[in-house]
């Protein structure tokens, strides 16, 4: 593998030599593959290091014009979404437009514009009306991109309690718009993504139109995980509905999220007033303003 024509076996000889402890020798091989396979993963690793350690946000889209054309079979979106957050942070609006034009056909782009888009967004009134408007155009995009995911799918229903112990069904909530959160307390993407949804249910808390729940599962454990959800609702000020999903006694299959086929935390699934699934989300994309705001991009979506 460390004499390999093919970049492949190098790989597998370093991850050898670095699961071994043998750094040394690791560090010398990607040096070999760098030079072996100039347009190899190794050396897109190595720009992209470079990039990384690069503050200036002009040198940064230079020198991502440069990785851009040594690299040109790659998606290039994640590069380029640094470089506009750096430019971002410096009120810097052609560099932005510059480093999101250079990605408008990578497929990794929605995956980059949410982190833009937070930067934009928290800076809020600070922003010059070239980023004003540069941001308006990413988030219209964002929710077109949003509409193009729409499905249609007839949601299972189910009764479950909330920490209270009362009985809450989603057939209840008919005629509502439902965002269903699934989470857990051990899981860190769905605790991140708390802050941003306290804000949409802050924004929507006098809208009869829309629910929120916030859908308690696979926990981890024996131990009764609500002493530890109540205080975190308690600790952060949360105003959420928790209900408890339930795990099945044969299978040990928690029944709600194993019905919607919930397979990767958080997920939240969007309930159309007529019962139907309309999206699905797995993860969490972007801040607190960004999850606020999609959650408000979808609501237009089912509402308007």
């Amino acid at each position: 593998y460390v004499n390999s024509e093919q970049e492949n076996g190098i790989i597998v000889a370093v991850n050898y030599y670095n699961r071994t402890g043998m750094r040394t020798k690791a560090d010398s091989l990607k040096l070999v593959a760098i030079k072996k396979f100039p347009k190899g993963d190794f050396s897109y690793s190595n720009a992209i290091e470079k990039l990384n350690a690069t503050s200036d946000c002009n040198e940064q889209l230079k020198f991502g014009r440069t990785v851009s054309t040594r690299f040109s079979d790659r998606d290039l979106s994640m590069l380029y979404g640094k470089v506009a957050n750096e430019a971002a942070k410096n009120k810097d609006c052609r560099t932005i437009k510059d480093a999101i034009d250079k990605i408008k056909d990578q497929s990794y782009r929605y995956y980059v514009i949410p982190s833009i888009a937070e930067t934009l967004l928290t800076a809020g009134e600070r922003n010059t009306p070239c980023i004003q408007e540069l941001l308006q155009q990413l988030l219209k995009e964002y929710k077109s991109h949003l509409s193009d995911k729409m499905i249609k799918e007839q949601s299972p229903n189910f009764l479950l309690p909330d920490l209270k112990g009362n009985q809450v069904s989603l057939a209840s909530l008919k005629g509502k718009t439902v965002i269903i959160d699934f989470w857990a307390t051990w899981c860190k993407p769905c605790l991140e993504s708390f802050p941003g949804m306290q804000r949409a249910v802050e924004r929507y808390k006098n809208d009869e139109k829309v629910a929120f729940l916030f859908l308690n599962t696979a926990e981890r454990g024996s131990d009764d995980p609500k002493p530890r959800i109540e205080k975190l609702l308690t600790d952060h000020g949360y105003t959420f509905t928790v209900l408890m999903d339930r795990r099945n006694a044969e299978d040990k299959k928690y029944e709600v999220s194993n019905g919607f086929g919930v397979t990767a935390l958080p997920s939240k699934y969007i309930i159309d007033k007529e019962g139907f699934i309309r999206f699905k989300i797995a993860g969490s994309s972007g801040g607190p303003a960004f999850i606020n705001e999609e959650i408000k991009m979808i609501v237009e979506l089912l509402n308007n």
